[in-house]
């Protein structure tokens, strides 16, 4: 359940927005499955107009397309948690057509 946020208190909190895409190469399948993972975090800086960027990715020698759907978000969200504060999450997947 999502904590009831007044206007005062959103307006003061940064809005973040992550973009994020992975992949791996032979998925599933026996042998070497190299994959990866990318993504940019964007920062919204409250009562300016200052945007920050920041980028990350991983990869992994044998791995599966979810494995690098999950550390996408892994990934992101450690980079968020540097900054605290409280986090709503939605996330879309072609693989689910479910959104959380």
């Amino acid at each position: 359940m999502t904590p009831d946020i007044g206007a005062e208190d959103a307006a003061e909190r940064p809005l973040v927005a992550i973009y994020a895409d992975e992949s791996c190469l032979g998925n599933g399948r026996e042998g070497s499955n190299p994959g990866g993972a990318a993504g940019v975090i964007e920062y919204g800086h409250p009562g300016s107009d200052k945007l920050t960027r920041r980028d990350y990715w991983v990869s992994e020698p044998a791995t599966t397309n979810n494995r690098m759907a999950l550390r996408s978000v892994i990934e992101a969200f450690r980079g968020i948690s540097r900054k605290g504060g409280d986090v709503d999450f939605a996330w879309r997947s072609p693989a689910t057509r479910s959104t959380w």
